[in-house]
């Protein structure tokens, strides 16, 4: 028996002298029997408080519902009475193993909640452990999380991060939504650990499960000695939380820091770096040994598309590239795999010698706001220049920044064909929208430096749309965009929305803005207003040298006859002996012989021609009439009106090489000259 004291009280907390007091059967209406006072003399079944409202008594061991009634007020409470030797057993029992199973808990037990979480530093605990919890929380910082028991598993391996086996060969299990924690696996991030094994053990974790888990990269600098290298990376994400991956290889040399082989349907989100600086590892790195910070490329033999690889469908958020060799790499120059709706928003290059390389016959980039720089790199040694280097591939580039910053010989963008003789070869092409252009050296420059046989090039094209900025001061004989290549035959667009400029005390540059003089199938368009001609760039046509100009109808030759003379009889061409030379008109004058009076149309004839023509013939009569003279036939025809001939003719589509003639057949003899020009003017079309 044991005995319990209380003290009655109202709701006031007043006490309740004589209260009466009922004790039951815990849950009854059954009055309990053998209760003693405090003496141990029988006690009665009610019974009243004493003058100081205790209520004190002795109970056999049991669960009883204690009743106390006074002042108007009725409070029940349930109590246990254990004897002092029971107490002692029960004490006991509660510090032997599994005396938690003795205490209550929300319909269950203590030992219910206690096996659902039990506390455990880390994996090394965990697979030291053979009790009998069911849940276990791991506590240390980056591998914290709940793990379940799973009994029914026999047989998974023990991954370190989400799968742990312990020492009775039970699989403990991760519970978790959303993202697989690269910090779950190991990785570190603290710049010095090589983390390598254990991301891609993180990675290898969420490509074999069916439902496509994201990795998760907290923020820290996690060090590779050789690279990261993802493959068949679909139907995923990765998620960027301020993640910096540095390579520091110490001998060894790589494509890329961050690479990803095969990739469709995935996303790579929030902010990131990949670069191979020595500020961030120590002089032991030596950032010479990574090409590029990181590449995107598709190979044969992955499980996506084994045959040649893929890339399809990705975006690319918040990449930065810096203190490496090229920022990004997409591509390669040999490869025909779909490389393709690619998308990479926000990317930036800061002291990168080349921003981004792009290379395959079928790899296409789109660039949304991003910002390509070539930077001076002296930790390097002996860093290529370039902003852009393409062999082959397109880019389509909307806003954003395109800055080379490294000298003055460029050229920021190169343009090389890709090596595929499944597609011949084919130029690249780079399409730039609102995009702010700063280079002191060349733009572009399209060459072919390996010789490849025969490129295709009719369809790769420079487009500029609603760009402008400083061009500088780009050296003697270099023009801005210029073409090396005489078998180019793609197209040079510059759109009038465009605006480049030089200081205003630079002068006028001496070379041509466009140079195509060794590509004369190459299509060059070009805004007139494009250049700016205050700050000394040659106006219009006589900034493009070479090529075939774009442009609608425009007066293209205007020439004279001076001191020439006709004789009759019959038909004989007008001379026109002076030819304008000067500015727009140097461009085509040569097509008119001033000896013969013959026009002849170039190799890259007009899509229309249009030929005017007036002569003074004083008193004679007479016709004049255009010739064609490749197909012997009269093409326009007029007479003699008040002693002036007239005539016009206008042709659709002609021919390389046509030519044409002014003629006249009149009555009498006529020198021409005068004090009345005669003359002849031609429009061209391309």
């Amino acid at each position: 028996m044991e005995l319990k004291t209380y003290f009655a009280q109202d709701a006031s907390g007043n006490i309740m002298p004589g209260a009466t007091v009922t004790v039951y059967e815990a849950g009854t209406a059954t009055l309990a029997t053998g209760l003693q006072d405090e003496s141990g003399s029988p006690l009665a079944n009610p019974f009243t408080a004493d003058s100081s409202a205790k209520v004190a008594f002795y109970a056999p061991d049991g669960l009883y519902d204690i009743t106390v009634v006074g002042n108007g007020r009725t409070v029940t409470i349930r109590a246990q009475f254990v004897s002092v030797d029971g107490a002692s057993v029960l004490r006991a029992d509660l510090a032997a193993t599994g005396g938690a199973a003795l205490v209550g808990y929300d319909g269950g037990t203590a030992q219910d909640v206690l096996d659902d979480a039990k506390p455990m530093a880390n994996y090394t605990a965990l697979r030291a452990y053979t009790g009998r919890a069911t849940g276990v929380r791991i506590t240390q910082s980056g591998l914290a999380g709940f793990f379940q028991r799973d009994d029914a598993d026999t047989t998974s391996a023990d991954n370190g991060g989400t799968i742990i086996v312990d020492a009775s060969g039970r699989r403990w299990k991760r519970l978790f939504v959303g993202a697989v924690n690269v910090k779950w696996f190991g990785a570190v991030g603290d710049g010095v650990t090589d983390d390598t094994a254990a991301i891609l053990a993180a990675y290898t974790y969420c490509k074999s499960t069916t439902l496509h888990y994201g990795l998760r990269f907290p923020a820290g600098k996690y060090l590779t000695r050789s690279q990261f290298v993802f493959t068949d990376f679909y139907f995923g994400t990765m998620q960027m939380e301020g993640a910096a991956f540095i390579g520091a290889s110490e001998s060894a040399s790589y494509d890329a820091v961050f690479k990803v082989v095969n990739a469709i349907n995935a996303k790579i989100t929030g902010a990131w770096t990949a670069t191979a600086s020595s500020i961030e590892t120590g002089p032991a790195n030596n950032p010479n040994l990574y090409e590029n910070g990181a590449f995107f490329t598709a190979a044969p033999g992955g499980a996506i598309e084994p045959t040649k690889g893929i890339i399809a469908f990705v975006d690319v958020y918040g990449l930065k590239s810096t203190r490496v060799a090229c920022g990004l790499k997409v591509g390669e120059k040999a490869n025909d795999a779909q490389v393709a709706e690619i998308t990479f928003h926000g990317y930036m290059s800061p002291y990168c010698p080349k921003a981004i390389t792009v290379g395959g016959s079928q790899t296409v980039v789109n660039l949304n706001g991003c910002i390509l720089s070539s930077n001076p790199a002296p930790f390097l040694t002996a860093p290529d220049y370039k902003t852009v280097k393409m062999d082959g591939g397109y880019i389509n580039m909307v806003g954003g920044e395109l800055a080379y910053h490294s000298d003055n010989t460029g050229p920021a963008v190169l343009m090389m064909p890709a090596e595929s003789v499944l597609y011949g070869n084919p130029y690249p092409q780079i399409y730039l929208s609102g995009v702010l252009i700063e280079t002191s050296a060349p733009f572009a420059k399209i060459e072919n430096p390996d010789a490849l046989s025969a490129p295709a090039s009719y369809l790769s094209q420079i487009s500029l749309v609603a760009c402008g900025g400083y061009s500088g001061d780009l050296p003697s004989g270099s023009a801005f965009i210029s073409v090396d290549d005489a078998s180019y035959s793609g197209k040079i667009t510059i759109d009038e929305s465009c605006n480049f400029y030089r200081t205003l005390t630079a002068g006028t540059r001496a070379g041509a803005t466009i140079n195509c003089s060794t590509a004369p199938n190459a299509k060059v368009s070009v805004g007139r207003r494009a250049f700016d001609t205050a700050t000394g760039y040659l106006p219009w046509m006589q900034g493009v040298s070479g090529g075939q100009l774009l442009h609608g109808q425009e007066l293209a030759i205007m020439a004279y006859a001076n001191a020439s003379s006709y004789t009759s009889p019959g038909s004989k061409n007008v001379v026109f002996n002076t030819v304008e030379n000067t500015g727009n008109y140097a461009r085509y004058q040569s097509m008119l012989n001033t000896t013969t009076g013959v026009l002849t149309l170039s190799s890259t004839p007009p899509s229309a021609l249009r030929v005017e023509a007036s002569v003074l013939v004083g008193s004679v009569t007479g016709d004049i009439f255009i010739q064609d003279i490749t197909n012997g036939r009269v093409v326009a025809f007029g007479q003699v009106v008040n002693g002036v001939a007239n005539v016009c003719a206008s042709v659709a589509n002609p021919i390389a090489g046509q030519q044409f003639a002014v003629q006249v057949n009149l009555s009498g003899n006529v020198t021409f000259g005068g004090s009345i020009t005669n003359n002849i003017a031609v429009y061209l079309q391309y």
